[in-house]
């Protein structure tokens, strides 16, 4: 058998390509080619068993530890003035597509937890996550995000699924087979900082391992419930085995920090691409750990 030599450079650094010369075609013309010149009956048999390696120089993929992640709830129109709390975490679905179009215009790709790699990923990363699991993000987000190729985050409470205004089971598996990533955001959305410890238990350790159990796939992630949470909350947290907690704080992710309270940005009605790119710029000079 052909031995090859060993690569002279490190796969970080190039990129090895085998061209053979000898495909099919050429063999299939072999007695035409033996006939026009003895040269090729002499040297067929070198010409068959000699490999040209290419080398091709490749940049090295560029990493980061900090990104953003966007915090989105409903993706609708809404126009109740007197629902002041529904009012504000609605974002309409033109809104929404300019957004993600400023997004894919600037070079963002989306990315879940599934994609970090040694505390990193790639640069340029986004991740996007709805809260609560309300349908409408499924209705009016999914199809925009798709035309993209992009991935969200979708943080469920598990009491409420299949309720009205909220996904149904056979909404969050299509979500999943479009590669989102399911995340726990506990059982009945209390307030974690007011519970004891075995309801504490109950809405951040069960609710991980009932959407294990129905998905057939690892919960990575925790989606803490507005502000309402504290130490022992994230000790509950970490105790379940949960790799990252996502929180409501302002700024970048650091994956250099606590991966347990990653900061996120609240996407707000009346967000132009515009205001987007300075919110982004701004989280980005006052990231904290």
């Amino acid at each position: 058998p052909l031995i090859l030599p060993p690569p002279l450079f490190s796969a970080t650094e190039t990129k090895l390509k085998l061209n053979w010369h000898m495909p099919a075609f050429l063999l299939s013309l072999f007695p035409s080619l033996f006939l026009m010149s003895p040269w090729w009956f002499t040297n067929i048999t070198t010409i068959i068993a000699t490999p040209v390696f290419a080398i091709e120089q490749i940049q090295p993929i560029c990493t980061t530890s900090r990104f953003p992640i966007l915090m989105y709830h409903h993706i609708r129109e809404y126009d109740k003035l007197s629902d002041t709390p529904g009012k504000n975490i609605s974002v309409s679905p033109l809104e929404f597509s300019e957004q993600m179009d400023y997004l894919a215009n600037n070079g963002y790709r989306t990315v879940t937890t599934k994609d970090i790699v040694n505390n990193a990923v790639p640069c340029k990363s986004v991740m996007i996550t709805f809260d609560d699991g309300y349908y409408d993000v499924y209705k009016n987000a999914f199809p925009t995000m798709q035309k993209l190729d992009y991935k969200g985050v979708i943080a469920l409470v598990l009491g409420r699924t299949d309720e009205s205004d909220y996904l149904f089971w056979t909404d969050i598996q299509k979500l999943q087979n479009a590669h989102w990533e399911i995340a726990s955001h506990t059982w009945n959305h209390f307030p974690l900082n007011q519970l004891p410890e075995q309801a504490l238990k109950h809405q951040i350790y069960d609710s991980k391992k009932n959407l294990e159990k129905w998905f057939l796939s690892p919960v990575h992630t925790f989606v803490y419930p507005g502000w309402f949470y504290n130490p022992e909350t994230i000790k509950e947290v970490e105790k379940s085995e949960y790799k990252y907690g996502l929180s409501t704080h302002f700024w970048e992710a650091d994956l250099s920090g606590h991966k347990m309270t990653l900061n996120r940005i609240n996407i707000t009605p009346g967000t132009s691409p515009e205001r987007l790119s300075t919110l982004l710029e701004e989280a980005r000079k006052n990231t904290t750990k």
